[in-house]
């Protein structure tokens, strides 16, 4: 999809077979450099999100459930969030 700032952002996302985990693969071909990328995570039932992962790194929780993404204006990230 294009995004407001220009360039193209791709996502893929399913939930895993214990339906607490959460998986995307997002790539990113952006225009422009932004000052931050934040992703939201959420569970089809209103559940918080306590845990994620970018890249296998341990990503900080931030408030209504997203997740910083690194500063970059290309890249792939594989993200795993999980559900309580």
């Amino acid at each position: 999809m294009g995004t407001h700032f220009g360039g193209h952002v791709s996502l893929d996302a399913r939930v895993a077979s214990d339906s607490d985990t959460l998986i995307v693969t997002a790539k990113l071909d952006l225009a422009v450099s932004p000052a931050e990328v934040r992703m939201r995570l959420r569970s089809g039932e209103g559940r918080s999100l306590w845990g994620a992962e970018v890249n296998g790194t341990k990503a900080s929780i931030l408030e209504a459930d997203t997740i910083r993404l690194p500063f970059k204006t290309t890249g792939e990230y594989r993200i795993v969030g999980r559900f309580r």
